[in-house]
């Protein structure tokens, strides 16, 4: 069962759906690559891809860059990150440079790490809420799943979690319906 999950969570980290990041008003489209960082710095991070050892992808990484333990969700810093297992979603900035949104680090062999995605359209429905992601996929969250928040030690609730707020998901194994469904595992709210 858990390797039909990490079959389900890289299936969804490979889906061609592309989401658009507003950027100063400029939407550009969200891509995420999984691999290992083979440099880190405190501004530029270079991962070489899991499923094309031949290049190398640079990303330029920012003071709005999520970077977050792939089990907790925790914010880390890249300090002597090398080498780590990560999955990281970028997108191209005005310069023509791929700039980090969110970074996740320090993944464990056999291990699915959360998703990144933006809440597009919430819905609450009694003791639960449907989430319409950036990347077209139904996310269900009951009032019961653990949900934290990623910087500070308040208390959220599902009724935190609004349109475009930024997620960091655990799932389910995602239906391979149209559109796709899942249900959260545990949420962390990045951003509202």
């Amino acid at each position: 069962m858990k390797g039909l999950f990490v079959f389900f969570t890289a299936l969804l980290l490979t889906v061609p759906i592309i989401p658009l990041y507003n950027i100063g008003g400029n939407l550009s489209p969200v891509n995420n690559v999984a691999g290992s960082i083979i440099y880190d710095d405190a501004d530029i991070i270079e991962i070489l891809p899991a499923k094309d050892k031949n290049k190398t992808i640079t990303l330029f990484v920012s003071d709005n860059t999520y970077i977050a333990d792939a089990v907790n969700g925790k914010p880390m810093s890249l300090f002597e990150r090398r080498d780590d297992k990560i999955v990281a979603y970028y997108y191209m900035n005005d310069l023509g440079e791929y700039e980090a949104i969110a970074l996740i680090v320090d993944i464990p062999n056999d291990y699915a790490p959360p998703i990144y995605v933006r809440a597009s359209r919430v819905s609450h429905n009694g003791d639960e809420i449907s989430i319409i992601t950036d990347k077209g996929i139904i996310v269900t969250i009951h009032i019961d799943t653990p949900i934290e928040p990623f910087l500070t030690y308040d208390f959220v609730s599902i009724d935190d979690v609004t349109d475009n707020t930024d997620l960091l998901l655990w799932n389910q194994a995602i239906t391979m319906s149209i559109p796709a469904r899942t249900t959260a595992n545990k949420v962390v709210i990045l951003s509202s």
